[in-house]
């Protein structure tokens, strides 16, 4: 499987994919991608399409004694962490899995070896999106909705969190002062549910969801209004 990876040279991102496979980078078969990438407000980066070494003749991988997979129960955190596991793993990635309890929530910290996705560009967060959706659908049972499952992959999630916690706030005020309604158009569901929970203790505000799918919009607006 083809693997890509960044750096702010090619040099670099190249040294990023022969530790990961664990060979010399002169080594490695790599395409450049077209185009840069990275925050406007740090250095650009590059990227590279990845060829991985193959295997000398007769070498296998070495592998652990697989482990017996956990009997499966309706809202079970440790079958929940083990479906997680089972995503990355058949993915290519290796992976350490952290557990937190939040109130309902059990919120999975992933880290992921350097270089293995760039977790500022906005396919990390669909893709986060969607293993949430699988581990949440593989580990509830049949109407069971009282745990949640969040994934958190390299701590994104939680800098996401304090940011949409800060617009919360200024959407607050900026409701409360104007008493008028303002729209929030194109947030996706996990932004949403972390706006709407931040507002919920707030006397002076309430808040709504409409339309659907990707085109839902969130409004926020002041409960003497209605």
């Amino acid at each position: 499987m083809i693997r890509e990876f960044f750096g702010e040279s090619v040099e670099e991102a190249l040294e990023k994919a022969g530790t990961r496979f664990g060979v010399d980078a002169e080594s490695l078969r790599y395409t450049l991608v077209e185009g840069e990438f990275g925050n406007t407000l740090k250095s650009k980066m590059v990227a590279i399409l990845v060829v991985p070494p193959e295997k000398a003749p007769g070498e296998k991988p070495a592998q652990a004694p697989a482990e017996p997979a956990p009997q499966k129960k309706p809202g079970d955190q440790e079958w929940a962490g083990y479906v997680l596991e089972g995503i990355f793993s058949r993915m290519g990635i290796p992976v350490k899995i952290d557990s937190q309890d939040r109130g309902e929530n059990t919120i999975f910290t992933v880290q992921l070896p350097e270089g293995t996705l760039d977790l500022r560009r906005g396919e990390s967060r669909e893709l986060r999106g969607a293993i949430q959706h699988l581990v949440n659908r593989s580990a509830s049972g049949e109407g069971d909705k009282e745990r949640r499952f969040i994934v958190d992959i390299g701590g994104t999630l939680e800098e996401r969190r304090e940011k949409m916690n800060d617009l919360a706030g200024q959407l607050a005020a900026k409701v409360v002062k104007s008493q008028k309604s303002v729209y929030i158009h194109l947030i996706d569901s996990q932004d949403r549910r972390i706006v709407h929970t931040a507002l919920a203790g707030n006397p002076e505000i309430s808040t709504m969801a409409s339309g659907e799918a990707q085109f839902r919009v969130l409004r926020v607006e002041p409960k003497k209004s209605r």
